[in-house]
């Protein structure tokens, strides 16, 4: 059981990595984002990426 125990741990501690790096590269987004479009435009782009990052994770945990 132990090692169950440090698998899941391990597993859940690379998860959140990779959901921590996800979300600073979506922050990275918004100002690079702005240098290119008007910031209305910039906004949608964004909200876009925002849109297809939560559909592509929304089918992690099914």
């Amino acid at each position: 059981m132990r090692n169950r125990t440090r698998i899941v741990e391990a597993a859940r501690a690379a998860l959140a990595e990779v959901y921590r790096r996800d979300v600073e590269e979506l922050v990275a987004a918004a100002s690079a984002l702005l240098v290119e479009h008007e910031p209305v435009e910039a906004l949608r782009h964004w909200l876009d990426r925002v849109l297809d990052y939560a559909a592509i994770k929304r089918g992690v945990g099914r």
